[in-house]
């Protein structure tokens, strides 16, 4: 995976929800993952399958990777910039995407063109998706707490307010 530059997105999350049922499920997941720590240069991002545990409580995933040693600024980038780069569609790749990257402030794109996944995201900057989160809590004193969602008082996608004041926005 590491000289292929190919992502290890571990789904520990799931792992963890199915292991209460077979704990060599999580088992085996953990200790990959805690091996996975020690290889440098391996490209990890977080993913989730939101279907074994309930919508928004995808936290899970980030405190499960702080909890087995990774790094919290690490997860957060693992969260944001690399999932989107496993995510994003192939206008954002090789020479062409590192180009297209360099020119977001003038690209001026909509996501109701582009689509959610092609809109550039993962990093707060000018041309890129307004997905921002705000916590009450200090992620570098208490990493857990403070990406739980009971916790987290602001949400934007794209744009769009979600939560505001530790509120869910009507949609």
């Amino acid at each position: 995976m590491k000289q292929r530059g190919t992502f290890f997105v571990p789904t520990l999350g799931a792992y963890y929800t199915i292991g209460s049922q077979d704990p060599n499920v999580w088992e085996d997941a953990r200790s990959t993952f805690k091996e996975a720590l020690t290889v440098d240069g391996l490209r990890i991002a977080c993913g989730g399958d939101t279907a074994v545990f309930p919508h928004g409580e995808n936290a899970l995933e980030l405190k499960l990777m702080a909890h087995l040693g990774a790094d919290p600024k690490s997860v957060l980038q693992w969260a944001t910039l690399h999932g989107w780069e496993c995510v994003r569609g192939l206008q954002w790749e090789g020479e062409a995407g590192r180009e297209r990257i360099e020119r977001l402030p003038e690209l001026l794109e909509d996501v109701r063109e582009t689509g959610v996944n092609d809109m550039a995201f993962g990093v707060i900057a000018k041309g890129f998706a307004a997905d921002i989160i705000a916590t009450r809590w200090d992620p570098e004193r208490d990493f857990e707490t403070a990406v739980d969602q009971s916790s987290i008082g602001f949400v934007m996608k794209t744009g769009r307010v979600y939560k505001k004041e530790g509120r869910e926005i009507p949609l």
